[in-house]
């Protein structure tokens, strides 16, 4: 498979929203390849929290996946769903 990003960055947005954008825009400066997903957003999963194609694919096209732990983190179901297919990935 094809590697289209050198580090996906799994979050939960409240928690750590300006913290995952600066560690984003430090791994772009250094010329990383960086996809951050929406933070738990609503926005890319449906109501169990499955996480959305573009959002999958992007996750299994990454070298590397960084999971921001935070305080929220488990209780977002699309973080929790992101960090099983982060471990079935790197198997």
């Amino acid at each position: 498979m094809k590697m289209r990003y050198d580090v996906f960055l799994c979050y939960q947005g409240e928690d750590t929203r300006s913290f995952t954008e600066y560690l984003y825009y430090v791994l772009r400066d250094k010329r990383f390849i960086t996809f951050m997903s929406t933070g738990g957003s609503k926005s890319y999963e449906n109501n169990e929290g499955e996480i959305s194609s573009s959002v999958l694919k992007a996750l299994e096209e990454s070298r590397i996946s960084i999971a921001i732990l935070s305080y929220n983190f488990a209780s977002s179901a699309s973080c929790l769903n992101e960090l099983v297919k982060i471990i079935e990935c790197k198997r």
